[in-house]
């Protein structure tokens, strides 16, 4: 999140919105939002419907969490790229926006 954070504007100028999903709850999110003082949106699926949807849902830790992914959709809502993996495995900001930058 932190890399996203300080490239939020690169990836404005590329055309790319910046949007994240949590399964916690509104009032965590908010917290976190204003005290991080994080430039883009983030979601709560505390239902974890979105979650789910997204092949993305970790039941076995504190009561099903989304595992760490990346998924850019463009305009037509086409998944272009998608990166899944553990808590060390992010994908790259440099990476994210050679994608965004492609479409």
């Amino acid at each position: 999140m932190k890399g996203l954070r300080k490239k939020n504007e690169l990836f404005r100028r590329a055309g790319a919105q910046i949007v994240t999903v949590s399964s916690d709850p509104v009032d965590e999110l908010d917290k976190y939002h204003g005290k991080n003082s994080v430039p883009f949106v983030m979601l709560s699926d505390s239902s974890r419907n979105v979650i789910k949807e997204y092949g993305v849902y970790n039941a076995s830790e504190r009561d099903g969490i989304a595992i760490p992914a990346v998924f850019i959709v463009d305009k037509e809502g086409v998944t272009r790229y998608s990166s899944v993996g553990g808590t060390l495995v992010r994908a790259r900001t440099g990476k994210l926006l050679k994608v965004v930058r492609s479409l």
